[in-house]
């Protein structure tokens, strides 16, 4: 259901997908007109900017020079300056280091000493007072002296002041040691008055320099306002580019995006078509199913009743009585609670691909053999009681457990519980033979362990269940103990205990699956290469089929496991493609040996004639049994006789006349073959059988005239009627047919053979050919009959003496 629902989301998806893209399109065309014009333009302006660069590049270099200019003056006139710098530096530091003690000694000189006067006059000048003693005590009184001198205007000293003090600065006795010599105070004074000085004629030294600098600066400056102007229009066009570029890639982006959005759309068109198209079979067939699994939902309770019954209640029965009961199961159901109108239980319970496993394993193909092993294999509650007077279950069995380890055991063995046991604990499969009509008490405790329904045989459960055994409880895996109970009995007569223990399932062969098994006899004698073709091809076709339904299940798992939008999924639609891929290739090479199978099976159904003729016989042989329950043949020697009539027919070049000789000679021969062991009042009556059986079935004879060997009515009609209807519609079940009539019927359909004496001695040749090492030989006597004279001088001839037998 969930695969079907991803497709039809991707089918409506299409839709809207296609309209996306038409819709992109236009939008993706305007949108990669617009970027090519932005980018143009682009070009335009960057090469704009790029000479704009360059001629701010050219006037960056011309500043740059007079930068270095101006910077070379500016160190020359400061280093002159700085030639100045440590003497006033120094004054500087000397007047700090004056305190108010310092000053109020100078200035309490009455009349001071010629330097300290000198001293003081200079200082006067330099502050622009008039230079006399008391003039100088003023201006030592002055609160701000100090600050005065200290923040004195060195770089504005005017000239006169300078011409002024020029005779203290060349005075000897204006030197600082001279007047170090009379006041400390004065010594301070008159260091800073001589760096002023030194000062103020650098300065006058290097003001050309200064006004040279000045101009330069003045020039640096007009040139600097005109760089800034030019990289402002260098910037504003930078700025112009960067927006116009963002938005050209903006534009690129969007028109990016809308491609990646158009090709993602392509891509899950593309996808949607791959998904669409490639499962487009999937789809309709998976949408039928669906369809059929609704209209069949009524159908599922009256289903699920019918296939209980079946399980609980078929299979001790043939398969005529379970065809009858299972109608009116059927009718009585559909009018009830509602049923399917041709219920099957193959296909109700049964598995596709378990079907073809049994059948490539021994199971014969037929509804009845099919149902057998369904009724086996799969019933919860008991475990099965197979009837199989053929051995066909048996053999069937086998081959299924085979990779399991399958122990078998006689019912009558004495160690019979030894090996159960040994099953129970290993788990393993375990197959009790011939098995009587009331079973074993010890096996009660095991019959009681359920049996798990599985589709398929796995060790990946481990169940351990504990089972009592006589005076001992051993553990069971109960998923891998499997228990399998055959019985060689044609029409057993079980007590009803029996059925509630066991599943009772009739595995007595049909003819459907035994002309099935005789055919292949015939074709591999025949047409050997045509059988094993035709073995090779349903191998092939099975592991096909199983690898189709695998293939579907995987896509189906894929498609309801899909996360998100399943269109954007690579690796699922890869995945998917690939199955797809897988599952045509499987599909066609499937086609391919449908048809080759059809053709093999033409070349078989050729030989059919025989394998009916064969099955025809062999029920008259199995009904042999009703007039002595001494004539009881098994399958096995039936099927003996029939491959050795088929070796020994007489061959034939046209296949029509082949058919006719191996039908002849096989009926002959068997007849021949049966007839040893047939007392000589019931030879007739076998040979009456024979044709009887083979009109009937060639259309010759209404079966209705058979029903009247069951009546004592003469058919006012019976002037009209064949030779053998005459002589049905006057006889009955405790007839005997030995009159002149039914003789002639005999010899005009199946020839003076047949009607011939059958020596009673039968010919040790005859029997010798027919019997080895592994096949006894049983002599049935009549009164006063002793074969044991023939059978020494038979073993005399053949050289084997009486050393050589026992009796």
């Amino acid at each position: 259901m969930a695969g079907v629902i991803k497709l039809e989301e991707t089918n409506s998806l299409v839709t809207t997908l296609q309209d996306e893209l038409v819709t992109l399109q236009p939008v993706l065309a305007s949108k990669t007109k617009e970027a090519e014009g932005l980018l143009a333009q682009v070009a335009i302006d960057q090469t704009e900017a790029e000479q704009v660069a360059k001629r701010v590049g050219a006037d960056e270099a011309v500043v740059k020079e007079q930068q270095q200019e101006v910077a070379a003056c500016q160190m020359d006139a400061q280093r002159d300056l700085d030639q100045a710098l440590p003497a006033l530096n120094a004054a500087v530091a000397a007047l700090d280091s004056l305190d108010k003690k310092d000053i109020t000694e100078v200035k309490g000189f009455v009349k001071p000493p010629q330097a300290v006067q000198f001293v003081m006059e200079a200082v006067c000048i330099m502050l622009g007072e008039k230079a006399d003693w008391d003039n100088s005590k003023r201006i030592l009184s002055r609160g701000t002296f100090m600050a005065e001198l200290k923040e004195y205007d060195k770089d504005n000293i005017s000239v006169a002041i300078l011409k002024k003090i020029r005779k203290y600065i060349e005075n000897p006795e204006f030197a600082v040691e001279e007047v170090k010599k009379v006041s400390h105070a004065a010594m301070s004074l008159c260091m800073w008055v001589h760096a002023i000085d030194t000062y103020a004629r650098v300065f006058r030294e290097v003001a050309p320099k200064r006004q040279r600098l000045a101009e330069m600066n003045l020039v640096l400056e007009s040139a600097n306002a005109k760089l800034a102007t030019k990289q402002q229009e260098l910037s504003n066009v930078l700025e112009k580019v960067r927006k116009l570029k963002g938005k050209c890639d903006a534009t690129l982006a969007e028109k990016q995006r809308l491609l990646e959005e158009s090709d993602l759309t392509q891509q899950r068109l593309k996808n949607a078509e791959k998904l669409t198209v490639g499962l487009h079979d999937e789809r309709i067939r998976w949408k039928g199913s669906i369809k059929l699994l609704k209209q069949e939902e009524n159908a599922i309770l009256g289903d699920s009743f019918l296939t209980a019954a079946c399980m609980s209640y078929l299979g001790p029965f043939d398969g005529l009585y379970r065809c009858r009961l299972l109608q009116r199961w059927t009718e009585r159901t559909i009018s009830s609670i509602g049923a399917s109108a041709s219920f099957v239980l193959a296909d109700a319970y049964g598995d596709v691909r378990e079907l073809r496993e049994w059948q490539l394993l021994g199971l014969p193909s037929d509804s009845f053999s099919t149902d057998n092993a369904i009724c086996v294999l799969k019933s919860k509650k008991r475990w099965a009681l197979m009837i199989d007077p053929q051995q066909q279950a048996i053999q069937w069995i086998k081959r299924l457990e085979a990779l399991y380890h399958l122990e078998t055991v006689k019912s009558d063995d004495n160690c019979l519980m030894q090996v159960v046991e040994e099953c129970l604990v290993g788990g393993k499969p375990l197959l009790i033979e011939d098995v009587i009509e009331t079973l074993d008490p010890s096996l009660e405790p095991v019959l009681a362990v359920k049996p798990s329904q599985r589709s398929c045989y796995t060790n990946k459960f481990f169940n351990k269940v504990q089972v009592k055994l006589e005076d001992r409880i051993v553990e069971t895996d109960v998923e891998r103990f499997r228990l399998y109970l055959t019985t060689k009995l044609a029409n057993p007569h079980f007590m009803p205990d029996v059925f509630i223990r066991v599943n009772v399932v009739n595995f007595t062969v049909t003819r459907d699956g035994l002309e099935e098994q005789l055919l292949s006899d015939v074709v591999l004698r025949e047409r050997m290469e045509v059988e094993e073709r035709k073995h090779t091809l349903l191998a092939s076709i099975a592991r096909d089929q199983q690898q189709l339904q695998d293939i579907e299940i995987k896509i189906l798992n894929l498609l309801s496991d899909a996360k998100g939008n399943i269109l954007d999924d690579i690796e699922l639609i890869q995945a998917l493609e690939a199955s797809k891929q897988t599952s045509i290739v499987v599909a066609q090479r499937l086609t391919e040996s449908e048809a080759t199978k059809l053709e093999v099976l033409e070349i078989r159904n050729q030989y059919h004639s025989v394998a009916v003729r064969g099955a025809i016989l062999f029920f008259v042989i199995a009904d042999l049994v009703e007039v002595d329950p001494m004539y009881q043949y098994s399958l096995e020697y039936f099927t003996r006789l029939f491959n050795l009539s088929l070796n020994e027919a007489p061959a034939k070049r046209n296949l029509s006349e082949r058919l006719d000789s191996l039908k002849r000679y096989m009926t002959v021969a068997i007849y021949r073959n049966i007839c040893r062991g047939l007392f000589k009042a019931h030879k007739k009556l076998f040979a009456f059988v024979i044709c009887v059986r083979i009109l009937t079935n060639a259309g010759d004879l209404n079966p209705l005239h058979i029903q009247l060997f069951d009546q004592s009515v003469v058919n006012p009609e019976i002037s009209s009627a064949t030779g053998v209807e005459q002589i049905s519609s006057r006889r009955n079940t405790n007839a005997r047919v030995e009159n002149q009539g039914d003789t002639k019927e005999v010899k005009e359909n199946l020839g003076t053979e047949f009607l011939a004496e059958v020596d009673s001695d039968v010919s040790m040749d005859d029997v010798y050919c027919d019997v080895d090492k592994s096949t006894p030989c049983l002599f049935i006597l009549s009164p006063g009959a002793d074969p044991i004279s023939a059978l020494e001088r038979y073993a005399r001839e053949k050289g084997l003496g009486e050393d050589r037998m026992c009796t």
